[in-house]
């Protein structure tokens, strides 16, 4: 697969220079949500209370033993709950059943506490490559292009190598921020009847912007920082045969366009040059191989 990497020129003389890719900090990035939003839920304290009220009746009043998760971990002891509390007249057990609410709830935030604080410590210690599926978006060229004074890198994911490319992964765009779990979802959880996995919660924050980003059609790789970070940006080398082509600007500066090209001839000389220009017609981009 075909990844594009929009940069200035003067950090593409870099990139052929010294055949590095910056990776960056997220906290260095142009959305002020990114990797900022907190854990979160869709609900309020007292939607849960509602359902979890008339799903431990269904559950703990029921006369056929519920079949809970074998891994809950309240799942012996819902057990003895079922056997004790289904004889229970129904104001007993809706006290009873309060309590157990106020102490798993307790649990709840704690749990959410101490996600939201190991995503604080994540979010520093990881430096992305953002990359997209597409070369020819006139506000990405605006954007992270010099204003279409800069190039465009297509780099490769090429199995043969297992470049760091070939583990992209796509961002997910969405109207809403990602939720730590339903309101069904958590009630279930808790009753014991379903186990929920959060261990994937941390791609779900780091891999979805909103709805309004989606144009960049973007894929990303995550780094956890090494010793030879510089501060909140890494520069990683990358495989010589991974760089395929490059795309200049339609208002790159000529003297630019010319040490980009005798860079090339020098060094990369297997790669090809492309040369964006405007459509008189429509808001189209135009590449001319030129090499």
């Amino acid at each position: 697969m075909r990844f594009y990497k929009y940069t200035k020129c003067s950090t593409a003389k870099l990139i052929l220079e010294n055949c590095c890719i910056r990776w960056s900090s997220p906290a260095r990035f142009n959305d002020p949500y990114e990797f900022e939003f907190p854990l979160t839920v869709a609900f309020e304290k007292e939607e849960l209370r509602d359902l979890f009220h008339r799903r431990a009746e269904e559950v703990l009043r029921s006369p056929t033993e519920p079949a809970f998760h074998q891994d809950s971990r309240f799942g012996p002891r819902l057990l003895g709950w079922w056997a004790l509390m289904r004889h229970w007249p129904i104001e007993r057990f809706r006290i009873e059943i309060e309590s157990v609410f106020e102490s798993v709830f307790t649990r709840f935030q704690s749990l959410l506490d101490s996600e939201a604080e190991r995503w604080k410590r994540a979010v520093e210690d990881y430096r992305i490559l953002c990359v997209s599926e597409r070369n020819d978006s006139i506000l990405m060229w605006s954007h992270y292009a010099e204003d279409h004074k800069g190039v465009v890198l297509c780099l490769r994911a090429i199995k043969e190598l297992d470049t760091p490319l070939c583990a992209a992964s796509p961002v997910r765009y969405s109207e809403t921020i990602p939720v730590f779990a339903t309101l069904q979802e958590w009630v279930d959880e808790m009753l014991g009847m379903i186990a929920v996995d959060h261990s994937d919660q941390f791609y779900k924050q780091a891999y979805t912007k909103h709805i309004d980003w989606a144009y960049e059609r973007e894929w990303r790789l995550l780094l956890r920082s090494r010793p030879t970070d510089a501060g909140g940006y890494e520069n990683m080398p990358f495989h010589h045969q991974e760089l395929e082509s490059l795309y200049l600007g339609c208002r790159i500066a000529p003297e630019d366009r010319e040490t980009l090209l005798g860079m090339l001839t020098r060094n990369w000389s297997d790669v090809r040059v492309f040369q964006a220009y405007q459509l008189p017609k429509s808001f189209v981009l135009d590449f001319r191989q030129i090499r």
